[in-house]
Parts: structure tokens; sequence; C-alpha cells
């Protein structure tokens, strides 16, 4: 595994290039991509993989975790496949067979798969097997490819990392040496000495407006000493830009004696304990290394030692190091013969270092040499960068950092971390990092407060209890690389409680040691820690028999969002319907989600409904088999809209509500039959536009989703939404404080139809409605806002039916606008809008009528044009004529098209050539059994006055020529001397139509 700490000695080349570098970029985090599951996703995904279900048909047992955007699994574990464990090569070939035959499943072809090694850990019994897949000829990706684990004999874990319907884009046109440069000139410190050790191609993911890519990329390594970084720079080999750069070095934020803080800087008296492997020498030159109780034998004379041990020095940069001589047989280190620093700095990292021993004494961490850096001259801050530890002076804000215990501890187990990775393509994850260091102090000093003297105020650097929650406490941003640790630091005090409850102090601790220090032999990111965790627990070689702190394990990991989907609560998964049956009794089934420890069978159940979005909600009594809860919403009037939610308690005592906001953001549907008016499911932009109304942000962008705070991974249909700060690589998926913004429809046409109404599908998070406000307007205006009480939060595709309360009633030119205006407090996820339909009742008039009807003068002839019926079955059309008013149905006047032979939909003309005067025509529209009734002016009837019309000449369809009568017959009647047209864009006032 390449070393991402390693000593880099090779001076960095600075040639001339063609590339002119733009402003340098802001150091990030490692490129990755946060992993957002959602229940209803991951159920749905399983359920329609054929290739999962070949699998699991063969490996029975077996679950699954999917990584939702690339479409394959990210983690699978199970029962265990045997596979011979005597010979590296042959395990290597067996679990390369077992990932072959099921290709499909994990997303490679099978002549990519690539072997890159297999580590042993004899302790646990424990291989960690790894493969790149290759998608690119000797290129590996970022962060990529496919990790086993084979424990006592069985391959039990599956953690995919494959992107197989991501396109490889750009070439190698820049060379390394010109990488090189331009890592440095784009980067954060150009000004700064850079040495430089590699400079690899790697492939990238990249996260764009289209999906997901890969694109090709020289990763350059360099490292300086001022400011302190190991510096990891992407840059595209095509065309000279920085993608990315981050820092791995890893800030904060007779006896030979030592008198030193216990702990931290609260007034305590100093304590003496021993100094273990420092080196004494004595007369003649005789030399020994103090053991652990600090004692030592050399020949009699003038003692000296130092700190400069056998694996640890001590080296201060305000003055000189310190030595201590004496005529013996004890030597005691004070403040007189050292700074206080010193001696700490050397007591509190062999303590550091003889618990690393305890633990797993494999880790080479307590091997290597390393040197500790003391009274730096800058304050409130310690960093570990692979070689050293180091340490800053006080302050007026801050303590030295040397003299704390926990400080130190934490800086030690950055090394700890890094050395602990066994897994050959495991990765070194910064954000786990400094979880992982928090959690040796916790182990040290048995404290959820990280240095609780750290600040001179008393304060603790930060506090591992509260529940820190993946994904949505997660930020994808150097800034919240110690926030994002406590996401894992929690979870690990957490599991430390538990266990110790349930073993003892001493027990538990250690149980809980053995589960972090197999986590870390992984090389996981934060979201991997789980799995790394059943895999380290578990003691016969199958994950699914309880392992054996399973549950406890599930307990602490759910807390903090790595045991589950991420939502918080038990997870009732349903399966939404738009549209029900009028006046039937509506069944509406909500599945408990089982999961590892938990029944997932419902106790009790309340369903509660309400009717047009307002009033009270009404309680209704559900049905309950197993783990399906049945609620029931009396039947209700064609044209009613209704919303709904459930709640209750399953069998363990779990609280599960479905949607999970309730009341605050329930499901809908719309009873009774719907006609489609029109849809939109913006695989291009569907004419939309976006505007910012307040402020600057214009928040709003046609996209494919991108996962992120509360945000979808995937399109409900198709590949593109419109989404408010759609998240991903470049934003971190909330929307702005202090800002209103806008999309709104181009023209959207109704026709003839009355009492339309929206359905589209949500997901929408936004605060309060009292504070933030995402609202629907119709022509401009409101007819929907989010609810007042409680934060509105989907966490799925919610269907949502919406009365547009007759603003969008036969019209060419309706407008649809989403919005939302948010304060200067919260922000959330904001819009995500897909499938946007209008729809209308299904009745006779909205199903066969006639629109956009009509008539000009073409001197002497009468032009006329429409839409026919839009929606089968239409069985026959007739035209009729009067001269003195409206036709009041298909015989009230002269019929002058009568016809069975015509396409639904169609835009069509006719010519009248009937002599001069008043003319009234309407068109009527039957199924066989009924026929239309309703005329309305400009929707299916139309007069024209021959003699002349106020307002101007009228021309023919679009100013084009009077067509000549083709004197066609039209079966199911006669059309006397008349035309007609199959019409497109010869209507008198052209409309857009998309979809619609």
């Amino acid at each position: 595994m390449p070393n991402p700490l390693m000593s880099i000695a090779l001076a960095l080349v600075t040639p001339a290039h063609a590339f002119v570098p733009p402003d340098t970029v802001e150091v990030g985090m490692e490129p990755q991509r946060t992993w957002w599951r959602n229940v209803r996703e991951q159920d749905r995904l399983s359920r329609e993989s054929e290739p999962l279900t070949t699998f699991r048909e063969a490996n029975h047992g077996w679950k699954v975790a999917w990584d939702e955007l690339a479409r394959t699994p990210k983690y699978l574990w199970g029962p265990g496949i045997a596979v011979p464990t005597g010979d590296r090569q042959r395990l290597v070939d067996a679990v390369g067979r077992v990932l072959r035959e099921n290709h499909a499943l994990l997303g490679f072809d099978p002549s990519e798969l690539v072997s890159i090694g297999a580590e042993y850990h004899e302790p646990s019994d424990t291989w960690y097997v790894d493969f790149d897949v290759d998608r690119d000829p000797g290129v590996p990706t970022y962060r990529a490819g496919i990790s086993a684990r084979v424990k006592h004999g069985k391959l039990m874990l599956v953690s995919v990392r494959t992107t197989p319907d991501a396109p490889v884009t750009g070439s190698y046109a820049l060379s390394r040496r010109d990488a090189e440069r331009l890592a440095v000139d784009l980067g954060p410190v150009p000004g700064a000495l850079h040495t430089s050790g590699t400079v690899e191609p790697r492939l990238l993911e990249l996260q764009t407006d289209d999906g997901l890519e890969l694109r090709r990329a020289w990763m350059v390594r360099t490292r300086t000493e001022d400011p302190p970084g190991l510096w990891v720079a992407f840059v595209d080999a095509e065309n000279g830009q920085l993608l990315s750069v981050h820092n791995e070095v890893r800030f904060l934020n007779g006896t030979v004696s030592g008198m030193h803080h216990e702990r931290l800087l609260d007034g305590s008296p100093l304590v003496e304990d021993p100094i273990p492997l420092a080196i004494v020498v004595g007369g003649g030159g005789s030399n020994d290394i103090t053991d652990e109780d600090g004692d030592f034998t050399v020949n009699a004379g003038t003692l000296r030692t130092d700190f400069d041990g056998d694996w640890l020095s001590i080296q201060r940069e305000d003055g000189p190091n310190a030595a201590l001589t004496g005529a013996g047989p004890d030597l005691l280190w004070t403040s007189a013969d050292a700074d206080q620093t010193e001696i700490d700095s050397w007591i509190f990292l062999h303590q550091v270092r003889d618990w690393g021993l305890s633990v797993d004494p494999t880790v080479r961490m307590m091997s290597v040499d390393l040197v500790s850096n003391v009274n730096i001259n800058q304050s409130c801050n310690a960093y570990y960068d692979g070689r050293s530890v180091n340490f800053f002076r006080s302050s007026n804000a801050c303590n030295n950092t040397g003299q704390i215990a926990d400080i130190e501890y934490h800086e030690w187990g950055h090394g700890f971390h890094f050395y602990s990775i066994r897994s050959p393509g495991g990765i070194f994850d910064g954000s786990l990092s400094e979880g992982a260091a928090d959690t040796v102090s916790v182990f040290m000093t048995g404290d959820h407060l990280i240095g609780p003297t750290f600040f001179r105020n008393g304060g603790a650097v930060r506090n591992v209890e509260p529940d820190k929650v993946y994904p949505r406490d997660f930020r994808n941003d150097e800034r919240y690389v110690h926030d994002n640790g406590l996401i894992f630091g929690g979870t690990m005090w957490d599991l430390l409680q538990i266990l110790q409850a349930e073993e003892g102090m001493t027990v538990g601790q250690h149980t809980t040691e053995q589960i972090f220090a197999g986590i870390l032999r992984g090389g996981t990111d934060i979201p991997g820690t789980f799995f790394e965790a059943l895999v380290s627990d578990d003691d016969d070689g199958d994950l699914t028999n309880g392992t054996p702190h399973q549950c406890e394990i599930v307990e602490a990991f759910g807390r903090h969002g790595l045991a589950n989907g991420g939502e918080g609560g038990l997870a009732a998964l349903h399966e939404q319907v738009p549209f029900q049956p009028a006046d039937t009794r509506t069944d509406l089934s909500f599945q408990l989600q089982a999961s590892e420890c938990f029944s997932g069978r419902a106790r009790t159940g309340t369903l509660h409904y309400r009717i047009g979005g307002k009033g009270t909600w009404k309680e209704s009594e559900v049905d309950i088999e197993g783990s399906e809860v049945i609620g029931h919403v009396p039947g209700q009037d064609a044209g009613t809209f209704v919303e709904y939610w459930i709640d209750g308690v399953d069998t363990d005592g779990l609280p599960f509500t479905a949607p999970l906001s309730g009341q605050f953001a329930p499901y809908s549907f719309y009873a009774g039959d719907a006609l489609e008016v029109g849809c939109e499911t913006f695989e291009d932009n569907g004419g939309y536009t976006s505007k910012a109304v307040v402020g600057s942000a214009d928040e709003w962008k046609w996209t494919s989703p991108k996962g992120g705070v509360g945000k979808p991974t995937t399109a409900f249909t198709g590949k593109k939404i419109w989404s408010t700060d759609p998240g991903g690589d470049d934003s971190d998926g909330m929307y702005e404080p202090n800002t209103t913004t806008r999309i709104r429809s181009g023209d959207l046409d109704t026709y003839h139809y009355t009492g339309v109404f929206l359905q589209y599908r949500r997901w929408l998070q936004v605060e309060d409605g009292g504070f933030d406000i995402a609202s629907i307007e119709a022509n401009g205006k409101k007819v929907w806002t989010n609810a007042t009480g409680g934060d509105h939060q989907d966490w799925e595709w919610v269907s949502h039916v919406v009365d547009l309360d007759g603003r969008a009633d036969q019209l060419s030119d309706f407008k649809l606008s989403f919005e939302l205006a948010a304060d200067g407090g919260v922000e959330l996820g904001g819009w995500n809008i897909d499938d946007v339909c209008l729809m209308a009742p299904d009745t006779l008039e909205n199903r066969l009528g006639v629109s956009h009807f009509t008539a000009i003068d073409l001197g002497g002839h009468v032009g006329l044009s429409w839409v026919n019926p839009r929606h089968d079955p239409a069985t026959r059309m007739v035209v009729v004529r009067r001269g003195d008013r409206f036709p009041e149905g298909p015989e009230d006047g002269n019929v002058i098209l009568d016809t069975s032979d015509f396409a639904i939909g169609a835009t069509v003309q006719y010519v009248d050539p009937t002599a001069p005067g008043n003319k009234y025509y309407a068109a009527f529209a039957t199924d066989g059994t009924d026929w239309t009734s309703v005329v309305s002016e400009g929707i299916n009837a139309a007069v024209i006055y021959t003699d002349g019309v106020p307002g101007g000449e009228m021309v023919f369809g679009n100013g084009d020529p009077l067509p000549e009568a083709c004197g066609c017959a039209q079966s199911g009647g006669v059309a006397p001397a008349g035309s007609l047209l199959a019409l497109t864009g010869l209507l008198a006032a052209a409309r857009r139509r998309r979809r619609w």
C-alpha cells in the first residue's frame, strides 16, 4: 500500500510550461463521495436486481447495502463462503473466482479485475484481500476497487467501489513535470519550499450535472515543512486544472523518574512516574536503556541521561534539549533540569504506546522512530505529520498542548490509525482518523471530553458524547474534518458504554478496543466502520448469527446513522399511489423494515388523514399483520384531495412514523380517476427558468441528483431533476440563508380541461413554515406552502397532489412556479422536483372535449381549426353550424363534419366553403354512449361575422394562402365540399408543446 505519510526527499523540479495558472484553490478533504442511503431506494434496488437474486439463490442469507448513485452494492455480507486459506495465491484466486462469477452484480468486466495483494492478521485470523478494477489499463481509480474480508476460512464481507456506468474522460496530454509544477502553483502554499515523492496517474471520480465520470488525472504528492504539509493534489491530465488538493498532516484542532502533569492543566500537583526506554550513560561509557519501571544498570560514576531514547526523541524548539546528570543511583527529572513539556511529552507518549502494545502489538506505530517537537512558537494546536508529533506553546487563549495528556494521546493516535491499516487497498481517511485519534484518548482517560484544559478557561477541545449522525452531520469540507470525526468517536464512546454496562468496566473496554483495532485494520472510511466492526467482532466466519456482539454494535452504530439508512427512526416502507378510487374505502399498506436485532413487527398503529389540506386530522384504526400495518381511509367523493400519515410502536418498543415528518410532510392522493393533461420528466430542462427573487443566489439547477444533506441519489424517473443547490463535489447541498429563489415553467397548455390539478414528485427538506417557506404558485397565486409547527423533511420521492383552485383551467399560457424563501436561520436540503404533471378529473367533458376551436374569414369561406379529443375511447366527432346562436348538441344545427376517422389529440383544419353571413360553430364528441354537451367559445366553439370583424383583417392559420378544398368524404358523415387537413404549426396563436 502506498504510504501517504512517507518521508519525501526528492527536490521539486519547476520547469517552464504552457499552462497559465488561475487563482490558487483552497485545501479540501480527500476526494470522496458521501454515501447516502435511503431505505426505500435500497429496497427497490434489491427487488429489481436480477444479479442479486441469482447470487442469493446460491448464497443464502447474504445482505446488501447499495451505492445508489453507482447502482452497485457497496457492501455484501453474510454467513460466509468457504475459501482455501493455507496458501496466499490460492486464497486470492478463490476470492477472485467468486467475484468474477458475480461480476454483473458487482459492476465490472471480468477482464478488468486485477489483484493488488492480500495481507494476513494472525491474531484475529483475518485476511484482507484487495482487487483493482482496471477501467483504464494500468491506471488505478482513486479510492476504488473491491475489498474482501476472509475470517476463519470464510469469505464474509465484500466492499465494492466500482462505477460501471461512469465514462472515462480526458487524456494524458499533460506531462508529469507540468503536473508537478501546477500542483504547487495552483495549490494553497505556492510560495513554500516543496519536496516531492511521486507523480502517478489516477482516475478520479467526479460528479457532474450528467452523473458520475472517471477523469484522467495526475496524483501529485509533495511535502512542506513550513507550513507543515503532506499535500496530495489531483491535476487534470488534459487541461491542467487543479481538481482537488488536501493535506494529510493531521492537526488537532537506580530508577529514572519524572515529575509531570497527571493529565490536565488544572492546578493539580505534579506526580512522579518512571521514565522508560531512556538511555543512561554511566562510568567508562557503559550504557543501558531503562525498563518500564525506569530501572537501569551501568558502571558506577557520573550518570547522564536525556530525552533521546530507544524509539522516541524529544526536541525543543525554544531552547536546548534537556540533559540530566547526577551521582546516582537514582535520577529524577524536574522542571529545574528540563522544560516541563519535555517531561510530560515523554511520559504521555510512553503511556499511550504501552496501550497500543496491549491492544495490537503487530501495529508498526509501536516500533517506528518518533520525534516529539515541543514548544513550537505557535499556539492552540498540535499535529502529526507521519514522522513526528508536534505541540505548540501556550498563549493567552490556550495552554501548552504538549503538557495535556489527551492531546498527546490524540496525535499519537493518528499514527496508530495509519500503521494499523492492513488491507492492501485500504485508505487513510482524514475524518475517520480524527475520530480514531479521539477514541484513543477516550480509551486512555475514560472521559468523553477531549483535552478539558486545552483552553485557558477550562474548555475542552471536543466532546464525543453527543450523537452526531452520518450522513446528516457529515460535511465534505476540510473545515469540518474534526466534526466529521465526532461521528465515529461518538460511536465508539457509545459502544464502550454499552459493552462496559454488559461485561464490566475492564472486559467491556477490552472488547471495545479489539473491535476498534479491527476497524482500523480495514482501512475504511466512516460509513464503512460498521461493516469492519462486524468483521472484527466475528468469531466463526458468519456475520448473520450474532457475531457475538452484533446487537450492541447495531445499537451504538445505529445511533450515529452507520447501521441504518441515516434517516433516524424505524423505517416503514409504503408504496404510494397518487390516485385512489372514489366512493371506496382506501387501504394503505405500510411494511416495517426488519433489521439486525429488531423484529420489525408492529404492536400498535394509527392512520391520520384529512381532506383538502385543511382542518383537523382524523384518526382511523389499522389492521396489523406481523410487519405489515394497513390503514384505512373511508370512501371519498370524486375530486377529493386526501393527506395522510401513520405512526405506531413495534414489539421492541421502537416508534415508527411514515413519512418521517408525519403531519408536517404527509403523503397525499386524489380520489377518483384522472386524465393526463401534460407531463414533464425533465430529461431536458422542461422549459423552466430559474431566478433569484431576493438576494443574489440563484439556487436552482437542472441536474442529475448527487446525494447530499436531505437530497435524493437518483431521479424518480430518468436521470435529471430540478433541485435547489444539488450538492455534490462543489456545494453543501443546503439552500442559502436570506434568499428567495424560484423556477417557473414556460407557457403550459391546458386545452379544454377544467378542474386541473398538479401531481408531481417532491423531495423537499425545509425548516418550519414559520421561518422558511417552500411554495407552489399557479399563475402567480400561491396554492401550497409547507406547514408551520415543524420542519418538512422528505426522505423519499413523495407523490404530491395539489388543488390549483381553477387557476389552470382552459389556458394556453398557464405558468407553474416552485419557490423557496429562506430566513437567516436554519438551512436544509430544499426542493428536488421530478415528473411534474397537470391532471384533470376523468369526466366526459374532459375526456372527449375539443379545444382551441377557432374560425376565421377566408374571403367567403370559413377556416376552422381545433384540437381533437385527446383521450380514448372517442368513437365519433361532429362539427355543427348555426346562424343564430351556438349549437347546443350534436344535432342542433347543420352538421358540416361527421367523422369516426380522426387522430386522437391531433391539431386539424377544416374549410367550410359556405356563403357569407353570421356563423356559430361547435364541436361535439362521443364515446359511443354519451355525447359532450358543454359549449364554450374559444374552447369547442367559435363565431364569425363574415361581413367584417372588428379589430382587423383575419387570416388563416399562420397567414398561408387558402388551401384548396379536396372534397374529401369523411367516414361517418359527409363534409360538403370541405377540407379536413392535419395541421401542425398553423394555429392562430403558436403554442409551445412539451409532452403536453
